[in-house]
């Protein structure tokens, strides 16, 4: 997708001028499709996570303590939806069905999360 608008010296997003005078440069036209559909930009870096690394919180049988499992997003999706979800394939297990907000892109964001939970498990 071209992008329609372009960020000026001091970060300010504007509507680049550059752009042939064409009806799929119309700015108003492609925000409304934009609006529509309903997705907002968070959604949208979350579909770009296929592919990416992950962890993701699993707990472990027996004595059911919480530990980090390391994959792979192999899945966004909206099943009509607003908010999406996500699946990361561990070895050979998918966990489908995750909310964006438990599934982690580094190991560090991961492990600070876990402390984070024990946390307020252990009180």
């Amino acid at each position: 997708m071209e992008r329609l608008t372009e960020r000026n010296k001091y970060g300010v997003a504007v509507m680049r001028l550059d752009l042939p005078q064409r009806p799929e440069n119309n700015l108003i036209a492609r925000l409304a499709a934009y609006e529509d559909s309903g997705i907002d930009p968070e959604m949208v870096a979350v579909i770009g996570w296929v592919g990416k690394p992950a962890w993701i919180f699993r707990m472990r049988i027996p004595g059911g303590e919480i530990e980090l499992a390391e994959g792979v997003v192999t899945q966004v999706f909206f099943g009509g939806r607003i908010t999406p979800k996500v699946e990361v394939m561990v070895g050979l297990t998918p966990y489908s069905d995750l909310e964006p907000d438990n599934v982690f892109l580094t190991r560090d964001e991961a492990e600070a999360a876990l402390s984070e939970l024990r946390e307020r498990m252990a009180s």
